[in-house]
C-alpha cells in the first residue's frame, strides 16, 4: 500500500486510505475466543483474564526495562485509567501501509501479525 499511496492521488487516493483504515478497523471485529487478554506471541508473552491486568502487567514490565526514570510510575495506576472492552478482540497494532497489500483499487490483504499483535481492546 505504501507503494500505492506514493504513486496516486486525489479521489482514487482518498478512496483507498479510507479502505485502509476501514480494513484496519475490520482487524478488531474479528471474534476470539480465549479466556485471556494479551500477547499472542508464544515467547515471554503477558496474558490476563481482563485487558486492564494485562495493560498493568504489560505496563510494569516496560517499567522495569525503563529504568530509574520511570521508577515512580504505579502501572496498575495506569491500567486502572482504560476502559475495560465489552469484548476482547484481534488487535494488529502494527497495520502500517507496508504492511497492507493494494491492487490500487482494493485492501487485498493485511500482512504481519507479529510480536505487537495482541487479544485486548480494539479501540
Amino acid at each position: 500500500l505504501d507503494a500505492v499511496l506514493a504513486r496516486t492521488s486525489g479521489a482514487r487516493r482518498d478512496a483507498l486510505v479510507r479502505r485502509w483504515l476501514d480494513a484496519v478497523a475490520t482487524i478488531g471485529e474479528i471474534p476470539v475466543a480465549r479466556p485471556w487478554c494479551g500477547d499472542l506471541r508464544e515467547s515471554d508473552a503477558v496474558r490476563a483474564p481482563t485487558f486492564r491486568a494485562y495493560a498493568a502487567e504489560r505496563a510494569a514490565r516496560s517499567l522495569a526495562r525503563a529504568g530509574d526514570a520511570f521508577a515512580h510510575a504505579d502501572p496498575d495506576a495506569l491500567a486502572a485509567a482504560l476502559p475495560e472492552p465489552e469484548r476482547a478482540a484481534l488487535v494488529h497494532f502494527d497495520a502500517f501501509p507496508g504492511n497492507v497489500l493494494s491492487d490500487g483499487r482494493r485492501i487485498t490483504a493485511v500482512l504481519d501479525f507479529g510480536t505487537t499483535a495482541l487479544i485486548g481492546d480494539p479501540r
